[in-house]
């Protein structure tokens, strides 16, 4: 029997974050699944499972910060701005770039700014997701969304890889970043490598690997999803407005002295986390 909770994993390279999720499910009785994050086949670090009710708690996840540490190849512009994708531009590079050029460059990209996710990614046109119409070479508008990079710093720097460090808010395509500071460096680029480190206070060096091996394990490290809600404010419902509100419905809560503008916990009479508020 699985507790309400999320356990973090460290995604290897190779599996999908849905290849992830299904192999818990072969090996275990829980049905409802979900992950806070989507991590590409080629990219590794934290993923966030959740279970049970804890899948309510995705729209928090997803709003926290990320660190990711990601590599950029210059020179080289690809069809899905990673590794994966075929060579669609090449260009010389005949600037050695220093380390205080590329610093300076860096800088430019602090702050919130408007960036166009990849036409290779989940997200949807019409019903169907970006990449769909990607692989039958179908052009789509997508439009720029505002993103923020709250800090950015260079790692190293060889044969003209670049490995960066960047703190950004939800929504922040790494792929795009990549090409992005290759273009404003004169050049064009790809990411060849991508780590995603942290997701708030939560790092990938406590992450689980996931294996056939280990999977017992796995299942028995569930942290209950209200050890993340306990210094938020909470409402309980009782047993009618709970189901109600469990179905999408909105609820009236009157009573209360003040006006929450952050996310609440919301729980049933039993003092059981059931969404969101």
């Amino acid at each position: 029997m699985f507790s309400d909770g999320f356990i973090l994993v460290d995604k290897h390279l190779g599996i999908s974050s849905f290849d992830a999720i299904r192999k818990i499910k072969r090996n275990s009785s829980q049905k409802k699944i979900g992950h806070a994050g989507t991590l590409d086949p080629l990219a590794s670090g934290l993923l966030i499972i959740l279970f049970g009710r804890g899948t309510k708690a995705a729209q928090y996840f997803n709003q926290l910060n990320k660190i990711y540490e990601f590599e950029v190849s210059l020179g080289v512009q690809t069809s899905t701005g990673d590794r994966e994708g075929s060579v669609i531009k090449e260009l010389s590079i005949v600037d050695n770039y220093t380390v205080p050029v590329i610093n300076s460059c860096l800088a430019t990209f602090l702050g919130k700014c408007l960036q166009v996710p990849p036409a290779y990614s989940a997200l949807k046109h019409k019903g169907k997701p970006y990449y769909y119409y990607a692989r039958k070479n179908q052009s789509i508008d997508i439009e720029a969304r505002e993103i923020e990079i709250y800090s950015i710093k260079l790692i190293s720097y060889s044969q003209h890889k670049l490995v960066i460090q960047a703190c950004c808010g939800s929504g922040t395509y790494i792929r795009t970043l990549a090409e992005d500071i290759a273009i404003a460096l004169g050049t064009v680029g790809h990411a060849s490598a991508i780590r995603r480190l942290s997701i708030g206070s939560f790092e990938a060096k406590n992450g689980i690997r996931i294996s056939d091996d280990l999977l017992p394990d796995i299942l028995n490290s569930i942290i209950p999803i209200s050890e993340v809600f306990k210094d938020y404010p909470v409402i309980c419902l009782e047993q009618d407005k709970a189901i109600k509100f469990t179905q999408g419905q909105k609820i009236a809560c009157r009573g209360s002295d003040h006006v929450i503008d952050d996310l609440i916990a919301i729980n049933d009479d039993d003092d059981n986390f059931i969404g969101l508020g």
